[in-house]
Formats: C-alpha cells, sequence, structure tokens
C-alpha cells in the first residue's frame, strides 16, 4: 500500500510537475501574447502617422499639382504674349522699313531737287555776272555817249 501510494504521490508530483511546465509555459505564452499586443498597439499608432503622414504628402501633391497647372497657364500666356508681342514688333519693323525706305526716296528726290535748284541758282548768278557786265558796258558807252553829246553842244553853241 505504501508503494501504491507512493507511485500515487509521485504521480501526483509528475502531473504537478507537468502542470507547471504547463502553467509557466501558459505564463510565457500570455507574456509573449501581451508583448505581441504591445507591438500591435505600436504599429497600430505608426500606421495611423503614416496614414495621416500620406494624407498630408497626397494634400502637397495635390497643391504642387494645382500650382504646376498654374505655372503652365501662366507659362502659356507668357508664351502667346510673347508671341504677340513679336508679331506686333515685326509689323512694326515692317512699318518703319516702309517708311525709311519711302523717305530714303523722298530724300533722294529732294537730293535731286536740291541739285537742279542749285544749277538753276548757279545759271542765275552767272546771268547776274553776264548782265553786270553787260550793264557796265553800256554805262561806259553811255558815258562815252554823254561826252560825245556835251562835246558836239559845246562845238555848236561856240
Amino acid at each position: 500500500a505504501r508503494l501504491r501510494e507512493r507511485g500515487e504521490k509521485e504521480d501526483a508530483l509528475s502531473q504537478l510537475a507537468h502542470a507547471m511546465t504547463a502553467l509557466n509555459d501558459k505564463e510565457e505564452a500570455l507574456r509573449d501574447v501581451v508583448v505581441a499586443r504591445g507591438r500591435i498597439a505600436t504599429l497600430e499608432v505608426d500606421q495611423e502617422a503614416l496614414v495621416g503622414q500620406h494624407r498630408s504628402i497626397a494634400s502637397r501633391m495635390l497643391d504642387m499639382e494645382i500650382m504646376v497647372s498654374n505655372v503652365e497657364g501662366a507659362a502659356a500666356a507668357l508664351r502667346s504674349d510673347a508671341a504677340d508681342k513679336v508679331r506686333e514688333v515685326r509689323a512694326s519693323m515692317w512699318a518703319l522699313t516702309e517708311e525709311n525706305s519711302h523717305l530714303q526716296e523722298t530724300a533722294a528726290a529732294l537730293r535731286s531737287e536740291c541739285e537742279a535748284l542749285t544749277m538753276q541758282l548757279e545759271i542765275v548768278r552767272a546771268e547776274q555776272q553776264w548782265e553786270g557786265q553787260r550793264t557796265k558796258a553800256l554805262e561806259v558807252q553811255l558815258q562815252r555817249l554823254q561826252e560825245h553829246t556835251r562835246i558836239g553842244r559845246s562845238s555848236s553853241e561856240g
């Protein structure tokens, strides 16, 4: 009976040891579950932070896309304005070229007219000089005639 009691005690001790081991394993498993839950909570917090960052980045990307669109629109408007200005400048240059051509033609005509007037002036001066010489010659002839007339009167009076 003692042996039996002893065997029963040993069985009970063995079962108790197994139960203690199982209990220790369960406690360790519970600690692992608690640690895992802590990690999960940390990961959930990190995930929420990442979602917030993602939303912020998406919002900034949308803002940047709007800015890019605005810049592209402004660039297109500037290109259009520049093209208009180029057309205006080209038209002004063409008009100035036409005006310059007209002015050159006018200047050439005025030069020709000036040359013709200069020639006429030279002719008039030459005629005046000839008339002046002729007038002097006539004055000399007049004086001679007057002298002859005086001489003729004085001889017919005397």
